[in-house]
């Protein structure tokens, strides 16, 4: 008796519906591991913020007693973040000079990683840092490759966004997906809403159902 076997046909076939597959699959999986990897930087940075921001406080006191220019502000802060210092020009090669934080009033920086910083200190109460993710060559979507951090006296280091993301109901406010999106990312870890942010409620709907 003759065994069966497949014929060359409709192995083709097979490998045919697989390679279909790894199209349409392959994409959306790269692109996820690399929000997830940009969600984890982020979410470093703004650790390292506070860190940075509370050793500063121990060493100088509170930032609206930094009696110095804004220039040095910023260096105060930054180099317990073992930032390289770029200076405040538009074009650098710290920062992307084509989005928000580019101005001459703002302060570039490098992290060890790669990642740009320019840090704005807006008055004497409180500043505020950009961050791209993928420094001065990176893409500059805001609220995908870029997002701000802000410091207050009131609020102290906080995710931009905070209170502007919120509709009364708890939903995600649908009109925050640019800076103000930090809040939500850092927060929930996920960029869901370029995805469905209709869909998404800060009490009981953190992701895309």
């Amino acid at each position: 008796m003759f065994k069966k076997a497949f014929t060359l046909a409709e192995i083709l076939i097979v490998m045919a519906i697989i390679g279909t597959v790894a199209v349409a699959t392959i994409p959306n999986l790269m692109d996820s591991y690399q929000e997830d990897r940009d969600i984890a930087r982020l979410r470093k940075v703004y650790h390292d913020i506070e860190v940075a921001y509370a050793k500063s406080l121990a060493e100088y006191g509170p930032y609206e007693n930094w009696d110095v220019d804004k220039e040095t502000k910023t260096k105060m802060l930054m180099k317990y973040l073992k930032a390289r210092y770029c200076g405040n020009d538009k074009v650098n090669n710290c920062y992307p000079s084509t989005v928000s934080g580019n101005a001459t009033t703002y302060y570039k920086y490098e992290l060890e990683d790669g990642t740009g910083i320019s840090m704005y200190g807006s008055a004497s109460s409180s500043f505020y840092i950009y961050v791209a993710l993928g420094g001065v060559k990176g893409k500059t979507i805001a609220g995908r490759d870029i997002f701000r951090i802000n410091y207050s006296t009131t609020n102290g280091i906080y995710p931009y966004g905070r209170g502007l993301d919120r509709e009364s109901n708890s939903a995600f406010k649908t009109s925050a997906t640019s800076y103000n999106a930090t809040n939500w990312a850092i927060t929930n870890g996920n960029m869901d809403y370029l995805k469905c942010k209709d869909k998404l409620n800060w009490t009981n709907q953190t992701s895309c159902p």
